[in-house]
């Protein structure tokens, strides 16, 4: 059961931060950096806040 959660929780930060990713990458490609809108800093700072969220209480070989 526990290991599920992990694989469920690793997962769902995976598609997060690849959806992340792709829509800075299209936003880049189509416009250029110099167009990039305040939401564009919001997906930024979203990405950047779930990669060093609590993710470490996921990890399945941590020490607490």
């Amino acid at each position: 059961m526990a290991s599920n959660f992990i694989i469920e929780a690793w997962t769902e930060l995976t598609v997060a931060t690849l959806t992340i990713i792709l829509r800075l990458y299209s936003s880049v490609t189509h416009k250029g950096w110099r167009a990039m809108t305040l939401d564009d800093y919001l997906m930024v700072l979203a990405g950047v806040s779930s990669s060093f969220g609590d993710t470490h209480m996921c990890l399945p070989f941590s020490t607490y």
